[in-house]
């Protein structure tokens, strides 16, 4: 077990400890708690966890309501497409696996195009697959996906098969190298349709290149990280990729804090 991980595990013990002192209290007739002292893994509907002290990345402003299933609707209508959506999620995976459109192709060993159903409330977006990815063609499979798990399952507290996993580019980068603007562009209508085909209320981005082109922003993601963001009014929350996650287990807790924030907002949706 790595310093992250027990870190993340004694954050679940204290959450199952303030959890049960809250409850005691409530059930002994103190029906508010003392300012402060609240439970601090999850907070309530549209509020924002206190910045670590000594960080500099301040959590982002409180967002603006989730939009209605009107305003969603509207957001994927642009890409247009009509009929079953596994069916047509099917469709566009035969077509992404056929690609020959950028270098990639001429390397990989198989395409990973993603994984989950349509109807996900939130689809989790990476940057491209790595060697495990390559080898398997599912994404985040090797130990940057169980670093994913234990997010989703520990902080979101979902499981694995409830969203949709997807990257940005669907083949790997050799060496696993950054893909490059030409390659990412390529892609960028496969993902449009994926995405519009699923249709989840939130986005996840993981890492810099994901969130970068979701939200078309030249910033670093020490700076988009924990501040909403939008992908054609669909909420984007971006935060650490869990491989850097795992050579930089002390920036956890920042990851901790953004996703305590993106399980508040789904929790205010469908």
């Amino acid at each position: 077990m790595t310093p992250g991980d027990a870190l993340l595990d004694e954050l679940a013990d204290l959450t199952d400890e303030v959890r049960s002192l809250v409850e005691a209290l409530a059930r002994s007739g103190h029906r508010e708690v003392e300012k402060g002292t609240g439970d601090p893994a999850w907070p309530s509907a549209g509020s924002a966890p206190a910045p670590r002290r000594g960080s500099s990345h301040p959590p982002g402003p409180r967002p603006a309501p989730l939009a209605s299933d009107e305003d969603a609707e509207g957001a994927w209508s642009r890409f247009g497409g009509t009929g079953d959506p596994a069916a047509r999620l099917e469709a566009l995976r035969q077509r992404v696996e056929a690609c020959t459109r950028c270098p990639l192709a001429s390397t990989r060993r198989h395409v990973v195009f993603g994984e989950g159903q349509p109807g996900a409330i939130l689809a989790v977006v990476g940057e491209g697959p790595g060697a495990e990815e390559d080898a398997t063609g599912r994404p985040f499979v090797g130990e940057a996906g169980q670093m994913l798990d234990r997010m989703l399952t520990r902080v979101l507290e979902m499981k694995r098969e409830q969203v949709y996993i997807a990257n940005v580019v669907k083949c790997r980068p050799p060496g696993n190298r950054d893909p490059t603007p030409a390659e990412l562009e390529t892609c960028r209508g496969y993902l449009e349709e994926q995405l519009a085909i699923v249709r989840p209320r939130c986005l996840l981005a993981l890492g810099r290149h994901a969130s970068r082109f979701l939200l078309q922003s030249e910033q670093g993601i020490k700076t988009l990280r924990g501040t909403w963001g939008a992908w054609h009014g669909i909420p984007v929350m971006p935060t650490f990729h869990p491989a850097y996650l795992l050579r930089n287990p002390a920036d956890k807790m920042l990851t901790f804090q953004d996703l305590k924030v993106l399980k508040a907002r789904l929790a205010g949706g469908r």
